[in-house]
């Protein structure tokens, strides 16, 4: 295992820099937020006042984060991070801000290591993903303690993806289960995991080119075996779709219920607004 390591490092010297770069740089930039206090937000609900999160890492802690809804979401991966972060650092908001800055700075690490594997292209892949790493939109997800869905979701989403780049360069039974393991961590993380199929049969499409007939003869005989090979994911996005939306059933402020036309109808404004502030 040593020697497989001491190849990849000295045939990928230069993306291993860069990926390490990427690292470091994202420590530096977000290095002040580990003096942040909490946020008069969710920071209360969410750890402050929680006092399944204060306890620490134990068992009860543990089977308590896998048997509740709370904040009407079912996270016990979210949960966890927040208990391992009391057990680590002690009470306060300093470990779970350390915790957030390190989980983003190697979730850009990792992506440039993804983008490079799937592309081939050196600065290219790198480009997009200091943009990622260094984009203004990343500030609430790792300054704010309760917006730790998104860097610990998304750590293992770039674990899934990774996973996958693999099983592409050599198909295999178990790999694809690891994109199934780290899409499951992430799914119980976050629930926007659920795109992890769909995202993946893009990139079989381009830049992968598993995919090259999207229509006519052929084309179905190409796609069947991809959708196959992802139907456990497939599987894991509609129970978790099914979770979320029995579990999180109201809108914000009176907590109101709102109906699934209603959801529905956010997507779209959502979307461009997230488009927007991107720009």
């Amino acid at each position: 295992m040593k020697e497989k390591f001491r190849r990849i490092f000295f045939a990928n010297r230069m993306e291993v820099g860069m990926a390490i770069f990427l690292f470091v740089v994202t420590l530096a930039v977000f290095w002040q937020a580990r003096g942040f206090g909490y946020i008069n937000l969710d920071d209360n609900s969410y750890v402050m006042r929680n006092p399944m999160v204060l306890g620490g890492l134990t068992w009860s802690g543990v089977h308590q984060a896998f048997t509740t809804v709370l904040e009407q979401w079912w996270l016990p991966f979210l949960w966890i991070s927040y208990m391992a972060d009391i057990a680590l650092w002690g009470p306060g908001p300093y470990g779970h801000h350390w915790t957030n800055i390190l989980l983003h700075a190697a979730n850009a690490g990792i992506l440039y290591w993804v983008l490079f594997r799937l592309t081939g292209t050196r600065w290219r892949s790198f480009f997009v993903a200091a943009l990622f790493a260094w984009h203004p939109t990343r500030v609430e997800a790792v300054a704010w303690i309760a917006a730790r869905k998104d860097v610990l979701s998304g750590f293992f989403f770039m674990l899934a993806l990774w996973a996958y780049v693999r099983h592409v360069e050599k198909p295999s039974v178990r790999r694809m289960a690891l994109v199934s393991v780290a899409m499951l961590a992430g799914l119980m993380s976050k629930a926007i995991l659920i795109v992890l199929p769909v995202l993946l049969l893009l990139l079989d499409f381009w830049p992968l080119r598993r995919i090259r007939k999207t229509w006519g003869a052929g084309a179905w005989g190409e796609c069947k075996p991809l959708l196959l090979e992802k139907i456990t994911l497939i599987v894991l996005a509609a129970v978790f779709m099914g979770v979320n939306l029995c579990t999180h059933t109201t809108g914000r402020g009176d907590g109101a219920p709102i109906t699934w036309m209603t959801r529905l109808g956010m997507i779209p404004p959502n979307i461009m607004e997230y488009v927007e502030k991107a720009v």
